[in-house]
Order: structure tokens, then sequence, then C-alpha cells
């Protein structure tokens, strides 16, 4: 159930800062295009009403981030009956190791007694030679160490002693231990054990001090909860504010609407409205052989993206070699310019005397 819940956290926090991202780069693009089309005035005007806009992309942004990482922890994180079964686990898994070697130990017992019950054993005291005997008939004769014995399957004779599956009968049993005091050893429980048949395990209950672990977790998922529940109080704050603020404002929009109206145009028509800011003219200029014309060689280029403008007026600006301005001139250009185009036009004005330096410009167009 936890991971269940972590899981749509994920996805809620996922869609929170898409949305939000989505929402910041849209106003952005927005108040970049406003700008380029519509004039510094009402783009300041637009930016000022995006603002709250943009602050609750940032919310949603920061909300669904937060509402992210709570996710992750959740999932990340297991739950107290996950870490008592893996407890459980490791504590059976240390018993079955424990339990294995003996196991095998008594494997190996019972097959070499199996084995050595088959053999047939020859011994010999350095005279004679005697058998075959079998392993338990060895057991009665009481053998030493050093007795010589051979079967098949040895290359020569070999001593007692030295044969794996002999060793048993040489084992020496202590004599039994002396308590030299009557006072009874404090009680223990013991573990009863059967016969190998009805082996039963017994898992001794380990309680694993899991509260720390337990404790980290929860306040680092108590943090993110609190953080996620700011978060949504100043989304809230921020829509009430403006709720607030539009019904507090409203004659205040009635009377600007028709401004505002008059503002927002079509691009078709903010590029007719404006030819000069659209139209450019550049180029070069020399006198004549008698000094009394300038011929100049201008290109008009009309940056518009769908306005066609006609009849270009360019005025002509005389300046001295101090900067002081001598004179105006201007000539109208009978051409048609249309969206992102460039025209070179030649033209001839008259020349000032003291001239040193010519600047010219576009001050009107016909929209077509």
């Amino acid at each position: 159930m936890k991971k269940f819940f972590g899981i749509i956290f994920l996805l809620a926090g996922l869609a929170g800062i898409v949305l939000g991202i989505a929402a910041l780069t849209n106003i952005t693009t927005r108040n970049n295009s406003f700008e380029g089309r519509l004039g510094n005035e009402f783009s300041r005007e637009y930016r000022s009403n995006s603002s709250e806009q943009q602050i609750i992309g940032i919310g949603l942004a920061g909300g669904g981030l937060v509402f992210f990482i709570i996710g992750i922890v959740m999932v990340a994180t297991k739950s107290g009956s996950q870490r008592r079964k893996e407890s459980e686990l490791a504590v059976l898994k240390k018993m079955q190791t424990i339990q294995t070697p003996v196991v095998t130990v008594s494997q190996n017992q019972s097959q070499t007694s199996q084995s050595s019950a088959l053999k047939k054993y020859f011994i010999n005291d350095g005279a004679k030679q005697e058998g075959p005997y079998s392993f338990d008939e060895l057991l009665a004769l009481k053998i030493s160490k050093e007795t010589p014995v051979w079967y098949e399957g040895l290359s020569e004779w070999s001593k007692a002693g030295k044969i794996e599956e002999l060793k048993s009968l040489f084992i020496i049993t202590p004599p039994p231990f002396k308590k030299e005091t009557v006072t009874p050893p404090p009680f223990v429980e013991k573990i009863k054990t059967q016969s190998e048949d009805s082996k039963k395990i017994v898992t001794p209950i380990i309680k694993v001090n899991n509260t720390k672990k337990r404790s980290v977790s929860k306040i680092i998922l108590y943090v993110f909860i609190v953080l996620a529940v700011i978060c949504v109080a100043i989304l809230i704050a921020i829509m009430i504010s403006d709720t607030n603020n539009n019904s507090g404002n409203g004659s205040n929009n009635n009377s600007n609407e028709d401004t505002y109206e008059e503002k927002v145009m079509t691009v078709e028509e903010e590029e007719a409205a404006n030819p000069t800011r659209f139209l450019h003219a550049e180029g070069t200029y020399k006198e004549n052989f008698w000094g009394d014309k300038i011929k100049i060689t201008c290109e008009i280029t009309n940056d518009a993206t769908v306005a066609t403008y006609k009849d270009a007026v360019i005025e002509f600006t005389y300046y001295s070699k101090s900067g002081t301005e001598l004179g105006t001139e201007r000539q109208t250009v009978y051409e048609k310019f249309s969206p992102g185009s460039t025209k070179s036009i030649n033209m001839s004005i008259p020349n000032y005397e003291n001239v040193n330096s010519i600047n010219w410009e576009v001050v009107d167009a016909i929209p077509k």
C-alpha cells in the first residue's frame, strides 16, 4: 500500500513539474512575441498582467518537485513488515548455515560406515596372516593402531591407525568427570532434540531494533509533507489574491477596456501602422565630378512579416565636420517593398557647403 501511494505521488509530482515548466515557457514565449510586435508600452502592461501566472507556474513546478521527492522516499523506504520478514529470513539462513555442516558430517559418517561394512580386512601379526574380517569383527578383535591391515584396493600393507575408516576403533574415551561441588548450576532452558526423522528446527525470536531508522525516515517524510502543504497554501493565497484584485479593479478594467482593445491589434495592422519600424535604409555615397551633387546607392530592407509598403520617403541629413546639422533633403522612392525583401536604389541629391557626412533614414511609407 505504501508503494502504491508513493507511485501516485511520483506521477502527481511529475505532472506538476511538466505543467509548471510548460506554463513558464508559454508565458516567456508570449512576452517576447508581444514585445517584438506591439511595442514596449503594451509589452510592459502585458508582463505585469502575466506576473501572477508566472508565480502560479513556479508554484506548480515547485509543488510537483516536492511531491516527486515524497514519492521517491515512499517507494524507496521499506515497510515495517518487510523489514521483519527480512530479519527473520536472515536468521533462518544463519541457522541453515550452522546446521548444514552437521548434516554433511553425519552423511559422510554414514557413507563411511556403509563402505567399511562391505570391505573385507586382512591382518598380520608379523608371523601369520589372518582374515578376511568384517569391520565389526575387527572391532571385536581389539587390534591396535600398529597392527598391519590390508584390504582390496590398497597397494601394500598399512597400519590400522592410518586407515581412515578404522580410526574410529581407536577413539579413547575419557573417564567420567567427578563434580567437586554440589552447588547446582543456574537454570538454563534447553531445546529438546529428537531423532533425525523427527527433528524440528526451533527458530529463535530475534528482535531487530529498527526504531532509529524508522524515526529518521518518518522525520524526512513529515518534512516533505509540511513543504507540500506550504506550497499548496501559497498557491491558494495567490488564487485568492488574484480574485480580489479582479473584483476590486473591475471599474478600472472597464474604463481602460477601449485603450486595451486599441492596443491589441493584429500583426498586419501593427506593421501597417508603423512602417518606419520595419523599413530600414543603408548604403554608400560619393560626390560627383563637379561637387554639386551626391550620388547615393541606397538599400531599403522591409523587416515586416506580412505588411507590404510603397512610396517610401527617405530623409537625408547633412552634417559638418564638427557634427552640426547643416540641412535636410527628402526624396520619395516609388517602389513596392514586400515582406522580408531588400531593394537597391540609385539616387542623387544636392550637395551643401562644408558637408563632411550624410545620414539617411525612412521617415514614411504607404502600406499597400
